[in-house]
Order: C-alpha cells, then sequence, then structure tokens
C-alpha cells in the first residue's frame, strides 16, 4: 500500500500543472494572459467591423473601455466568467450570431482559449492598448547618394 501512495504522490507532484481546456484549447493555469495577447486576437477578426466611429452592433472593440461597455444590450463580457460572457459565446457559437460571421476567417482553438483564460482570469488590462486595425506607416526614405547609384 505504501508503494501506491508513494506512485500516487509522484504522479500528483508531477501533474501539478492545471490546464484549462477550454473550446479546444489548452492554456495552463499558471500562465496569465495579457489583455494585450486578446487585443491582437480581437484585432484580427473583430476590429474590422467593430471599430471606428461606427461600429457594427453598435458594439466597438476598439479599446479596452469600449469592450468592457459592451453594447445597448448591456456587458459583453462578465469578469471571472467565462460562460457568462457574451462575446466568447458568440465566438463559440453558443449565442447567436456566431462570430466572427461564417464566411470570415476564424479563429483558432488556442485563440478562443486564450480569451476565455484572460475572462476567467478577471479580464484585466490597460486601456493603452487598442484593438483597431493597425496603421502602417512607411519609413522616411531619402535618396541614395551619387556613389551609390549603378
Amino acid at each position: 500500500m505504501l508503494q501506491v501512495k508513494g506512485i500516487a504522490e509522484c504522479l500528483a507532484a508531477r501533474l501539478s500543472v492545471v490546464m484549462i481546456v477550454a473550446a479546444g484549447g489548452v492554456i495552463a493555469a499558471e500562465e496569465k494572459v495579457e489583455y494585450s495577447q486578446v487585443s491582437g486576437i480581437l484585432s484580427k477578426y473583430c476590429a474590422g467591423c467593430h471599430s471606428g466611429a461606427e461600429p457594427e452592433g453598435e458594439f466597438s472593440l476598439q479599446t479596452l473601455s469600449s469592450l468592457r461597455a459592451g453594447t445597448p444590450d448591456g456587458a459583453v463580457i462578465e469578469p471571472g466568467q467565462p460562460d457568462r460572457s457574451k462575446l466568447l459565446n458568440l465566438m463559440n457559437g453558443k449565442a447567436e450570431p456566431a462570430m466572427p460571421p461564417e464566411d470570415e476567417p476564424q479563429p483558432t482553438a488556442d485563440e478562443v482559449g486564450r480569451i476565455r483564460a484572460w475572462i476567467e482570469q478577471g479580464a484585466l488590462g490597460r486601456d493603452s492598448a487598442t484593438t483597431a486595425v493597425p496603421h502602417m506607416q512607411a519609413p522616411a526614405l531619402r535618396p541614395a547618394s551619387p556613389e551609390h547609384h549603378y
């Protein structure tokens, strides 16, 4: 019996890393998910329609504040309660209309899992990061010197 108890303790120690399995994605429970990770996912799949002066559904993901503000119908994230969060339920098809629309690129299970973990961890973050569609700025160029012309 001692040997079985020793094996069980050994296995428990080796399996001490608790995993959150969400929508097929696996995130280590001790892995803190930052808002910057979530905002990148939302920017990739959602901000094209849900940002700017007239966001679709009167729902903007442009900043963390606008995400927290939700829609005229109410909150879309419930910090600490991912299963009650409309955002996550729309993304995993448990609420209608499924988002993103099925004819648009879809987030991976890992990406949805990261959003789930972020909400479960309290949906914390600073409002400095935005999820707006990124603006690319070309670097300043200057003409090559005469000796570099061919």
